[in-house]
């Protein structure tokens, strides 16, 4: 029985697709097996479009309402003026899935085919594969066809040993469940596309391979950090049912996650955490062979006091606090201990992002002005968090970024952005008190400048998490930040907030204690400032002569390298000191290390001082 291949035929039933288009009979064009095609939906817009334009014309008197077109009439215009399209199954498909008025029906019965395609492909593969990988050789064959079984080569024990291993990493990549390599799927994915090896099962994976993981890691740290100076380092947080103390290894700017505590069902004391940083530090130590010579963690709670107990252990260890939340804190005491405005800015800004953030009418609106704009990018509201660092900062920084679009916004809309967040009397005062706010000039001022304060702080606090960060970095921000709120200018006039910000570093400074030599000394060992950093101008010698700077490097070289109350530093220190002190003899700089090292800092070469 013949068949069109657009599935017509005088005897046979056509295709489902045609139950979506108009079968004129005739054949498309030149083609001389495949019908005319148009679709339904295209045909029904049209209709309603002639129709329109037909009781247009009765409702002006310009057509009589007996000669207007009936249905017929209509579609068989239609139908002439709509474009044929070829009656093939694929095309038909494809006009399905572009079409907007091919209607829910079409495009449903559309992705039906396709899911049945992709199954019935599938199905053939698996069975292919089933079947031993059989295939015929190419070529055209008069005698019987030749078939040739084509198996892949298994791997060996070590490419085996190498693939689970690496089905490990990427199961940790992706954030997937161990029980992720045993889902049918997978399982017939990896057997297919990687046919050389066997695919590990979870039990595999959670236990044998994921601790010959951890040994693999453990002994290349060893060997890495064997002998280096190195700074440790604890830190808490929770998650949604423990408290964890983490604790973690920094060398040369790398850090090295160690040992992770559940302390969920202990008392959150100093001691208690005491006793899980010493046995890290003795695997820091014994069995990773590191030369420990400083400890970080934060200033607060149960760490406060571990920094007392951990140098009462061992007095030579420099306890580091953590400075990100210091600057947090200094960020903090500006944002509190200034002048009432910055209180009622906060709670201003606030307000304006709560409310475009909490009703999806108003942010979508927000989204509209930014596209009327022409936006290069689309910028959203950031919430400040206390725990989150420099989101103060950015959240005023956006927030002026959006001022223009803002203002746009409420001058264009206002009676809809009244609305937005609901009809009721409440809702609508509410929403009027963020349009006030918008509108008022005061509050544009109070942001720029609120945000002015807390620029430097943010520019501190990452410099301070950096993971290569030095105690030399440390002491050059605190100190830049101090004479950059010192000094009167027309950027930082309001003498309240820099009165609170000067007294919060110098709080911060000073609870430093005896760590403050070590500070000095670090930025001193740094060849670019040497002394000078401690120079008012060169009229003026600073305070720490060369004797008395000195005193400073011999305590911290005592304390550093484990020497007693009365032993002697070696005799050949000073004679160095003095040497480095004045850029002579081994310390002595031509200009081309001075241009070699420009460039590596140019170039963002790290490089160990």
């Amino acid at each position: 029985m013949a068949r069109d291949t657009d599935g017509t035929s005088t005897t046979s039933k056509k295709s489902d697709a045609w139950r979506f288009f108009h079968d004129s009979g005739r054949k498309y064009r030149t083609d001389k097996t495949h019908h005319e095609a148009r679709c339904l939906g295209c045909l029904k817009k049209i209709d309603s479009a002639l129709k329109k334009y037909d009781a247009d014309q009765v409702s002006r008197g310009l057509l009589p309402r007996t000669e207007a077109r009936t249905s017929s009439q209509l579609r068989n215009q239609a139908v002439r003026d709509l474009n044929p399209i070829c009656g093939k199954i694929d095309a038909l498909k494809r006009h399905i899935t572009k079409c907007d008025d091919a209607g829910d029906a079409a495009k449903t019965w559309c992705a039906g085919e396709k899911v049945k395609e992709v199954t019935s492909k599938l199905a053939q593969e698996t069975a292919e594969g089933n079947e031993g990988g059989v295939s015929q050789l190419p070529g055209k064959q008069k005698k019987q066809s030749v078939f040739g079984i084509v198996q892949a080569k298994p791997f060996t024990k070590k490419e085996q040993i190498e693939y689970e291993h690496n089905v490990l990493k990427l199961t940790v990549a992706l954030n997937a469940a161990w029980r992720g390599v045993d889902i049918p799927f997978v399982r017939w994915f990896f057997d297919k596309y990687v046919p050389s090896g066997h695919l590990p099962h979870r039990q595999q994976l959670s236990s044998r391979i994921l601790n010959e993981e951890v040994d693999t890691i453990t002994e290349d740290i060893k060997t890495e950090v064997h002998g280096l100076y190195g700074t440790g380092s604890v830190d808490g947080w929770s998650t949604k049912k423990d408290a964890v103390q983490t604790t973690g290894l920094n060398v040369f700017g790398k850090e090295y996650p160690l040992n992770m505590h559940v302390t969920t069902p202990e008392r959150k004391t100093s001691a208690n955490l005491l006793q899980h940083v010493l046995k890290d530090i003795e695997i820091m130590t014994v069995t990773w062979g590191i030369v420990l010579v400083a400890w970080a963690c934060d200033s607060g709670g149960d760490s406060k006091g571990l920094q007392r107990l951990l140098l009462k252990i061992m007095p030579w260890i420099i306890a580091i606090p953590c400075w990100a939340h210091q600057m947090n804190l200094i960020a903090g005491d500006y944002l509190i201990k200034s002048d009432s405005r910055v209180i009622d800015v906060l709670e201003q800004c606030l307000l304006v992002i709560n409310c475009f953030l909490g009703h999806k009418r108003a942010h979508s609106m927000l989204e509209n002005e930014q596209d009327r704009e022409e936006s290069a990018r689309h910028l959203t509201f950031i919430r400040a968090g206390i725990t989150r660092w420099t989101t103060h900062y950015l959240s005023m920084r956006h927030l002026l970024e959006l001022k223009k679009v803002l203002r746009s916004l409420v001058l264009r809309d206002e009676d809809i952005l009244l609305t937005a967040g609901g009809d009721k009397e409440e809702q609508v005062e509410a929403a009027q008190a963020i349009i006030d706010i918008i509108e008022d000039r005061d509050f544009w001022a109070g942001v720029a400048r609120t945000k002015i304060y807390l620029e430097p702080l943010a520019y501190a606090t990452n410099v301070a998490q950096g993971a290569s960060t030095r105690l030399d970095h440390i002491l050059v921000t605190l100190a830049t930040l101090h004479r950059t709120y010192s000094v009167e200018s027309d950027v930082f006039n309001n003498p309240v907030a820099s009165a609170a910000l000067l007294k919060s570093l110098q709080k911060r400074w000073a609870a430093l204690k005896t760590d403050q030599d070590v500070y000095l000394v670090a930025v001193f060992l740094n060849p670019y400032f040497r002394a000078f950093f401690f120079n008012d101008s060169d009229d003026a010698p600073h305070s720490l002569s060369r004797i008395g700077f000195y005193g400073l490097v011999k305590r911290v070289y005592k304390r550093v390298f484990r020497l007693e109350a009365g032993d002697d530093v070696p005799p050949e220190l000073f004679l160095n000191y003095l040497q480095y002190y004045d850029g002579e003899g081994h310390f002595k700089r031509t200009s081309s290390d001075w241009m070699s090292s420009s460039k590596s800092i140019k170039d963002r070469i790290p490089f160990n001082l």
